[in-house]
């Protein structure tokens, strides 16, 4: 009979322990659950925040930081891009669309200063997704009498055939970005020499066959190029112990050219590369 009640005993001991274990899984896996629920509506929260700061700031508002309560707050931060001898352009360039880089100086109101980068300049290119290397049409615009120069370059022997572009220097071009923060290596290189330019205005850029990121180095400060704005939502702390964050990011750059005066003066597949 005792041994009985003791078998009873330990069945009973059993049947708890497996209760409390399942119970105890069952706890783990509702905080989980609860935790990453949380995490998603706060993350979203902060995207929110980040995306109100972003619009805000492109919108000509100044603001640096704003308070949307519940204790969500939108971070907003602007750096100039360029005034610095080494630029990463912040953003790649899709096939076919246009890059203006300035080489005449623009007030704090954004119109042109009347100043000119007239020395030595670096352009450094890379594919930026794919086996693809890009090719690149350029084209320097002066201000004395509206004059043009254009150039074309593709390190893609095979296709220089049909072309006409001429071969860019190929390797690893590294360079430092201080307002990105940002080292970057290149592996297409131009180099021009601005010393006698006729007040240059503005030098373009057109990635062909595929996008491509740009790099551009001087031997002096080059021009601004716009802004890069940064806006970081932030929600928390209330029950979570971190900071939830998103940030994002937009490039304001300056008025541009119209396309048409660009695009009439470029034909793909007949245009040849100055020596």
């Amino acid at each position: 009979m005792k041994k009985q009640k003791g078998q009873a005993l330990v069945l009973i001991l059993l049947v708890l322990a497996a209760a409390l274990a399942l119970g105890l899984t069952t706890s783990r896996q509702i905080t989980t659950d609860t935790k990453i629920t949380r995490q998603q509506e706060e993350s979203a929260k902060a995207y929110a925040a980040a995306e109100a700061g972003l619009e805000k700031a492109l919108a000509g508002e100044s603001v640096s930081q704003i308070d949307l309560g519940n204790n969500t707050l939108s971070v907003v931060s602007n750096k100039v891009v360029g005034n610095q001898r080494e630029i990463i352009w912040p953003v790649e360039v899709p096939q076919g669309q246009t890059l203006i880089f300035w080489l005449e100086n623009h007030d704090s109101q954004g119109n042109l200063a009347g100043t000119y980068y007239q020395k030595q300049l670096n352009v450094y290119w890379a594919q930026t997704q794919g086996s693809t290397v890009p090719a690149v049409i350029m084209g320097l615009v002066y201000r004395n009498g509206r004059q043009a120069t254009y150039w074309a370059w593709d390190a893609n022997a095979s296709r220089r055939g049909s072309n006409k572009f001429s071969s860019p220097l190929t390797g690893n071009f590294t360079i430092h970005d201080p307002t990105l923060n940002e080292t970057r290596t290149f592996t297409n290189k131009v180099a021009f020499d601005f010393t006698n330019s006729p007040q240059p205005v503005f030098l373009w850029l057109r990635p062909l066959y595929s996008a491509a990121n740009f790099g551009f180095q001087g031997n002096s400060n080059l021009p601004a190029q716009g802004q890069l704005i940064i806006s970081e939502g932030q929600v928390g702390p209330t029950k979570a112990p971190e900071i939830t964050s998103r940030r994002l990011r937009a490039f304001k750059t300056f008025a541009q050219p119209p396309a048409a005066l660009l695009d009439t003066v470029v034909d793909f597949g007949t245009i040849s590369a100055q020596k």
